[in-house]
């Protein structure tokens, strides 16, 4: 009788276990429910929650993905960093169908996990950790995920009636395929196979950087004869023959999928092209010094010579004056920006026009496109300030060194634009500025202001602090007629 006892229990176990695999599928927590627990930080319950709908096949398609997000930031602040790996790819199998889950799972993958780690015992284990390892990056790997998943995501996001979420799904595709400095688009990355762990310094940043770095320290890139590589707009994302023209091929999508978003995806690939190929790109090399007639017409002085369809830029392979087809002109992209709508894209562009006519030291071009920001966006006053400084009359001392007394003095004077400039000289009441030093001093304070014994900037006092009882009596007053340069240039006397 025994073994038919066992058996009956068997029998008796699998139906519960059955039952409750059952009830689990049909009663998933309510959101709402889970929401609350965090709030209330029962992280642990709201875990286990959260994870019970993200793996539960019959959860709502729009809202699997939100139930995977709050599984994952309940882990994160259980502090169980390594598990959020698996609650992600267990949600992936189970919802293969579901474009809204992978996109999810490719966000956590991107922007919403931590990208090291420690292999210990041959496993790598994410997140931080007490008992040693071998510490390593995980960046390159999770970037490969992210794209694995947003791109088998594709297929079923087109089918999606919702146009704008895909246009959405679209525009975060290329940013996760620009999430490389820019380099490194030159590339084509495969996606059949995930990179291996790297080893990493553990005081080191993420190495990523995102093409927001432009061409880095070391230039844009450039091919074999030296000349720029321009990422081109291929036939279709098959045909991309590397990271970047993946890239330009999800920007069109984008708009493809909403054309209201040109503007944006336009604006874009507008300011990695400036941060590319912008002339602000051999900063470094101009120092703030230099000649205005300086002839060199491929220098860092050069700048005012070039026409709209052409720059100088740090490349790679050193500075370079280039023609920029009008796909890959920024300056074109951003005037057709400005030009097109009334939204903030538009207003950007306008102020990032008139900017690259400042860098390149165009000034009446530069005023121009500071009056047609103001006239389409009204009088906001740093649009105002940035023309005033260009076209008003405006003058300022360069540095100043003390001058020995009983000689005259000299100072330069750097103005723009004015035909004459009136000076007055006033004594200063040194002995009154030395007495109430010493009357500060005297007094004991508990804590001495050094502003207020400090003597050798009385010039300072006078102008920004308005400490008019040091002033004396007008001693002289003249005037200087000036010639400016044409154009707003500055000149100095």
């Amino acid at each position: 009788m025994r073994p038919k006892i066992i058996l009956a229990s068997a029998v008796s176990l699998c139906v519960a276990s059955w039952w409750l695999v059952a009830e689990d599928a049909e009663t998933s927590p309510n959101r709402a429910a889970l929401t609350k627990l965090f709030e209330a930080g029962q992280f642990q319950d709201c875990y286990e929650g959260a994870r019970r709908r993200a793996l539960d096949p019959k959860t709502d398609p729009n809202q699997v993905a939100d139930d995977l997000s709050l599984a994952v930031v309940s882990l994160q602040q259980l502090g169980r960093i390594d598990e959020i790996e698996e609650v992600v790819e267990s949600s992936v199998t189970r919802h293969l169908s579901h474009w809204r889950l992978l996109y999810r799972a490719a966000q956590i993958y991107g922007t919403s996990i931590e990208h090291s780690g420690f292999v210990i015992a041959g496993k790598f284990q994410r997140g931080p950790n007490r008992g040693g390892g071998q510490y390593v990056s995980s960046d390159a790997r999770d970037r490969v995920r992210a794209l694995q998943l947003m791109r088998q995501a594709v297929p079923l996001a087109t089918k999606e009636a919702n146009k704008a979420d895909v246009a959405k799904f679209c525009s975060e595709f290329a940013q996760q395929i620009g999430s490389v400095q820019a380099w490194r688009l030159q590339t084509l990355t495969d996606l059949t196979v995930l990179p291996d762990y790297e080893d990493r310094n553990p005081w080191s940043g993420r190495g990523r950087g995102g093409i927001s770095d432009g061409g880095g320290s070391k230039g844009a890139p450039v091919d074999a004869e030296g000349n720029p590589i321009f990422h081109q707009l291929p036939k279709s994302w098959e045909a991309a023959v590397s990271d970047g023209e993946r890239w330009r091929w999800m920007l069109t999508q984008t708009v493809e999928f909403d054309n209201t978003l040109r503007n944006e995806v336009d604006f874009t690939l507008a300011t990695f092209l400036h941060q590319q190929f912008g002339v602000q790109t051999m900063a470094w090399l101009r120092g703030g010094s230099g000649s205005d007639d300086d002839k060199n017409e491929s220098g860092p002085f050069a700048v005012q010579t070039l026409g709209d369809d052409e720059t100088i830029a740090k490349l790679a392979s050193g500075v370079k004056r280039i023609k920029l087809p009008d796909e890959f002109n920024a300056l074109k992209l951003f005037q057709q920006i400005f030009e097109r709508a009334k939204d903030h894209h538009s207003k950007s562009a306008g102020d990032a026009v008139a900017q690259t006519f400042e860098d390149r030291r165009q000034y009446v071009k530069a005023g121009n496109a500071w009056k047609a920001a103001l006239a389409k966006f009204g009088n906001e006053d740093h649009r105002r300030a940035r023309l005033d400084q260009i076209v008003k009359n405006w003058g300022r001392f360069e540095n100043l060194q003390v001058a020995p007394a009983g000689k005259g003095a000299t100072v330069d004077f750097r103005f723009r634009n004015a035909k004459q400039v009136s000076f007055e000289a006033h004594a200063i009441k040194i002995d009154k500025l030395l007495d109430d030093v010493k009357a500060y001093l005297k007094s004991s304070p508990a804590q001495l202001d050094w502003q207020q014994f400090n003597v050798q900037d009385v010039g300072y006092k006078l102008v920004a602090e308005g400490k008019s009882q040091y002033l004396g009596e007008q001693v002289a007053t003249w005037k200087l007629d000036l010639t400016p340069k044409a154009d707003h240039f500055d000149s100095v006397v």
